[in-house]
């Protein structure tokens, strides 16, 4: 067999296993999951600029991808915005509403709405012929349904600290005073946002009080800190907007919150 012939039957096979690859894998989405577990790196949907209107592309591949994610674990829809799009949306941003219009599409293909939650980060977007990737989907973070400790979880440009249930006074955490000694010595000059939440157990005129006054925990440590009062904005949400369904006790968990965002 002569250089060329063997040139051609190289070139043949590696085309042969491209093409079942691309047929397995990408057409019928039967490839097992590779990489780091529990992500869904592709951006299912995009959206225009200055709106949640989306466009869907080839969004039933990896809407089947997410699905059989969220059933075997809770995930994360982040919405990506940029800070000089104009809002219209009953949402406090563009990243919120868009990660709402993905979990609505979502829910109605089956995944189960207690298992997904949604954030929002102000990111560069690149807007070409007037839509950009603006969500992704990634598998949540857990935290440890029994302890009675404060837990605190980075991810999305948020830090969030969990609380254990109906409490807000002083909490003895070093984990605690760790990350915030750390956060004013970073960020003594930037603004601040501390926003409570709560879970739906009670009466959400007492959720709302509760939940300021886990900011205000959070607000007293940063203060003794050095962080300037000026520069701390503190919000108390109750139980009005929640991470995940308050159907279950893991999900109430989730939802018992304060969120620390730097801007």
């Amino acid at each position: 067999m002569n250089l060329k012939s063997v040139l051609l039957l190289i070139f043949f096979i590696i085309f042969t296993i491209l093409c079942w690859r691309n047929y397995v894998c990408d057409i019928k989405n039967l490839c097992p999951e590779s990489g780091e577990e529990g992500i869904v790196h592709a951006h299912p949907i995009q959206f225009y600029k200055n709106s949640d209107n989306y466009l869907l592309g080839n969004f039933d591949i990896y809407a089947d991808s997410i699905i059989r994610l969220g059933q075997s674990q809770n995930i994360e829809i982040v919405g990506y915005y940029h800070q000089d799009e104009i809002n219209t949306t009953e949402y406090e941003n563009l990243g919120i509403a868009r990660a709402h219009s993905l979990k609505e599409l979502l829910i109605n293909r089956g995944l189960d709405s207690n298992r997904i939650s949604v954030f929002s980060m102000s990111q560069n977007l690149d807007f070409k012929d007037s839509f950009d990737i603006a969500t992704a989907v990634v598998g949540a973070t857990q935290i440890d349904m029994n302890t009675n400790q404060v837990q605190l979880v980075t991810h999305h440009g948020i830090t969030e600290v969990y609380f254990p249930s109906n409490s807000d006074e002083e909490i003895e955490s070093e984990l605690l005073d760790s990350f915030l000694k750390e956060l004013v010595q970073n960020s003594k000059d930037k603004k601040m946002r501390l926003q409570g939440h709560t879970d739906n157990v009670g009466d959400e005129e007492s959720n709302k009080s509760l939940s300021l006054k886990r900011t205000y925990t959070i607000r007293d440590r940063l203060l003794m800190l050095g962080m300037p009062e000026s520069n701390i904005e503190c919000i108390g949400r109750g139980s009005s907007a929640p991470k995940v369904n308050n159907s279950t006790p893991d999900n109430r968990a989730l939802n018992r919150r304060v969120e620390i965002t730097i801007r």
